[in-house]
């Protein structure tokens, strides 16, 4: 992308406001956990695309850059608002109901630990497929 700089890239908060868009498009009847994977899902599919070195240099960043750590928290903040309204819209709870704010802190915090992974393992997984795996853990929890 010529012109842009690497913190422009990697600091652009395009996926909050499309996630929270795509979470009230889901069928109101659909379980909270799969309407979560399917937005996450989407936005990692627009995230990796057809770009996918693009997708690795971001997140390299994310992962190498602390300055760039530290923003990339304030904007997963951000998000987690907009899917917190949303899914209390969703199961007609409070905007402030603490259940809605842990579920959505996990399930961010899901994403996170995907990408970091995905990077420590050098890029070599699929990023949908570990999502899948991750939101599935939640689902099951840590079996012994």
């Amino acid at each position: 992308m010529p012109g842009l700089s690497p913190w422009h890239i990697v600091l652009t908060d395009e996926f909050g406001p499309a996630m929270e868009a795509e979470l009230r498009a889901r069928p109101a009847d659909e379980d909270p956990l799969d309407s979560v994977r399917h937005v996450m899902t989407e936005s990692l599919l627009a995230f990796v695309g057809d770009e996918r070195e693009e997708a690795v240099q971001r997140t390299m960043l994310m992962v190498e850059v602390p300055a760039i750590r530290a923003r990339m928290t304030e904007t997963v903040a951000s998000t987690s608002e907009l899917l917190v309204r949303a899914l209390a819209d969703r199961t007609g709870r409070d905007h402030d109901d603490l259940d809605v704010r842990v579920f959505t802190g996990a399930a961010l915090g899901a994403l996170r630990e995907v990408m970091l992974y995905w990077a420590a393992r050098d890029y070599q997984d699929d990023p949908v497929e570990l999502v899948d795996r991750a939101l599935t853990t939640m689902r099951g929890g840590l079996r012994l």
